[in-house]
């Protein structure tokens, strides 16, 4: 289903990849959201619980932990901003919305719309100043402060509001070094709407041109049959596109090795949603595709009683605890909670007792490198 609070109207979390794209948006015009990833679920729970509103699930231990860690960060960062915490309104997941002409020369041609939400918005009304808060728990790397156009966005909408003098904006994550924010002045804010207008209005345009790329169709909802971004995949696919020739990529050239990187998810991801597509179809029809048919999956178990199984262990079997110890593994996370519970403490304070706790008792092990684009 399409989201209901925006709407089929483009907004500033979509900001960067609709200027890379202006035919996104009409692209994606009445086609449904794409599926939740189980990392998708754990950032709402940690927005959830950062921001003080309600949780869709029971949340886990590493996910309260993220979570008090954006609290600290922005304790932190609005006690450097402000001048005092006198007056101080926090408000939370606020949607904000601006409508404009659709023809900057001919208001009568009628109006556009766009939106965004930001995370949390700290107002000052006596200095005139506001800091918006972004918080990013997941893996995918974030643009900084400085150049966020998804910031900008929300900082434009903000001042529509508030006619603040300065709006800063920081994004917060629960690990790593965080970066200064990003301070607007009105002047900067002005430039900001006019641009947001402007981007909005191109990308209603008839003739807005499609580009794929990665950022750009990552989240896009016309992903997966849009022809521009399947002409631009194909690169990828060495049967497909004599570029990356199938031989060793010892044997491609520089370029080719660049190329491949560059398009490799991409691929992945295109191969993993014609899978799915056919596991859908061989459960709708046990006879589309000859040859195969659908394999149940595998029963798990997991024991969820521990202690009991301990009593029949030892006490019942006359096993040793000590063999008993040896099948058992600790989740540290969930053992961090509990100790959180203990002891009261949080942030530095809970993860100094967890070193005590565990100091002599682990295993250190380092996994395997992984590829990374050069800064």
């Amino acid at each position: 289903m399409i989201d209901p609070l925006r709407g089929e109207w483009s907004s500033a979390s979509n900001a960067l990849a609709d200027r890379l794209c202006r035919g996104r948006h009409q692209a994606q015009v009445d086609l449904p959201e794409l599926p939740r990833s189980d990392l998708g679920e754990a950032g709402t729970v940690i927005h959830a619980l950062w921001t003080g509103t309600e949780p869709p699930r029971e949340p886990r231990a590493d996910e309260m932990e993220k979570a008090a860690a954006l609290g600290e960060q922005e304790v932190r960062v609005a006690e450097e901003f402000f001048p005092t915490g006198d007056g101080l309104v926090r408000i939370v997941e606020r949607r904000l919305w601006h409508e404009f002409p659709a023809m900057s020369n001919d208001p009568a041609r009628g109006t556009l719309k766009t939106s965004g939400r930001f995370d949390v918005a700290l107002v000052h009304p006596e200095s005139r100043r506001a800091l918006i808060c972004d918080g990013k728990s997941g893996w995918l790397p974030v643009t900084p402060n400085p150049s966020n156009l998804q910031l900008r966005r929300l900082a434009a909408l903000l001042w529509l509001q508030l006619d603040s003098a300065e709006i800063g904006v920081c994004i917060l994550k629960p690990v790593g070094k965080r970066e200064p924010p990003c301070v607007y002045n009105v002047p900067d804010l002005r430039r900001s709407v006019s641009e947001l207008e402007e981007d909005v209005r191109q990308s209603h345009a008839p003739d807005a041109r499609r580009t794929a790329g990665e950022e750009q169709c990552r989240y896009c909802r016309a992903r997966e049959g849009c022809p521009t971004r399947l002409a631009w995949l194909a690169t990828a696919l060495p049967a497909a596109f004599p570029p990356l020739p199938l031989k060793t990529a010892r044997d491609w050239t520089p370029a080719q090795r660049v190329l491949f990187l560059e398009r490799e998810k991409d691929a992945r991801d295109w191969l993993a949603a014609r899978k799915e597509e056919i596991k859908s179809l061989l459960a709708e029809q046990p006879d589309a595709v000859p040859g195969y048919s659908l394999k149940p999956g595998r029963t798990l178990e997991t024991i969820i009683d521990p202690q009991e199984v301990w009593q029949r262990f030892g006490p019942g079997m006359g096993g040793s605890l000590e063999a008993f110890m040896k099948c058992i593994k600790v989740g540290k996370s969930a053992l961090k909670e509990e100790l959180r519970a203990l002891s009261g403490h949080k942030g530095k304070a809970l993860e100094a007792d967890l070193d005590i706790l565990l100091a002599g008792c682990v295993e250190t092990t380092t996994s395997a490198a992984t590829i990374e684009r050069l800064k």
